[in-house]
């Protein structure tokens, strides 16, 4: 009789999940835009196996967040063949040094290293100073600035594009004043600053409207251009009068001679006398 020897060993177990890990982690990205690389999270076991049989649903939220972002899209996702697969999640705020937490019920939880956000593509311009009360044509300080930014309000440092500032129409601008200085600027880190911008005459309701291509723009809260008068005469047509800054002024009818800007006609407001 010939016997034979079986050998037998112990079954092979399927991993056991017990953590999380970040296998796929998020880089630099922008904002409003699907992570990238794609976020990925596997589950493993103690030994860093992946756990292939695991449907657990794991849930990314933002760990630390240096700009108070809001993580948007499918932030919990089960587990496909041990790993969770996050495809479309996006942060709303530029900043450096985010990072994700990765959970799942029962399972270690894991961190992601840190990450970027940059802003993205220009989409609107908006002040970030607003133009103040100013006397007589003294340019507006302080200066005037204007933000580029994206859709997500981030300001866009990398914009070059000139933005050019100006004063409304209609009712933004009652007595037809003018915009002197310069009008057009360059941004710097994405803020374009107006330093020397002033307003040929007087009201207490001008508007000024920014423009950079075909950006959207908001316009400036409403200011004004006050003159303080420290002497007035009178004469049957018309008036002068010297303000603080020294500057002359006229308003009224002059005929042939005009009021000192060169135009005979009658005006409400007072007129800068030219010299």
């Amino acid at each position: 009789m010939v016997s034979l020897l079986l050998a037998c060993g112990e079954p092979t177990r399927p991993p056991v999940p017990a953590k999380l890990a970040f296998t796929v982690a998020p880089g630099s990205s922008a904002a409003g835009a699907p992570l990238t690389p794609t976020v990925r999270v596997t589950v493993q076991d103690d030994a860093g196996n992946t756990a292939t049989s695991a449907t657990t649903s794991v849930t990314l939220t933002i760990a630390n967040n240096p700009a108070n972002g809001t993580l948007s899209g499918t932030t919990t996702v089960a587990a496909v063949n041990g790993v969770a697969t996050f495809g479309n999640v996006s942060i709303d705020k530029a900043g450096s040094g985010y990072t994700l937490s990765a959970t799942a019920s029962g399972l270690t939880s894991v961190v992601s290293g840190a990450f970027s956000i940059v802003a993205a593509a220009p989409a609107k311009l908006a002040f970030v100073t607003q133009p103040s009360n100013v006397e007589g044509t003294q340019p507006i300080t302080p200066a005037v600035r204007v933000a580029v930014l994206d859709a997500f309000d981030n300001t866009v440092t990398t914009a070059t594009s000139p933005v050019t500032l100006a004063l409304g129409a209609g009712a933004e601008n009652p007595v037809g004043g003018t915009l002197y200085g310069t009008t057009t600027v360059t941004p710097v880190d994405g803020i374009a600053t107006f330093d020397n911008v002033r307003v040929d005459r007087p009201s207490n309701a001008y508007v000024m409207r920014p423009a950079a291509g075909t950006l959207l723009a908001s316009p400036s809260s409403s200011f004004a251009v006050r003159l303080t008068f420290v002497s007035v005469e009178a004469d049957t047509t018309h008036t002068c009068g010297v303000t603080v800054r020294g500057a002359a002024y006229c308003w009224g009818h002059q005929g042939s001679a005009g009021l000192g800007d060169g135009v005979t006609q009658q005006r409400s407001a007072p007129i800068l006398v030219a010299g």
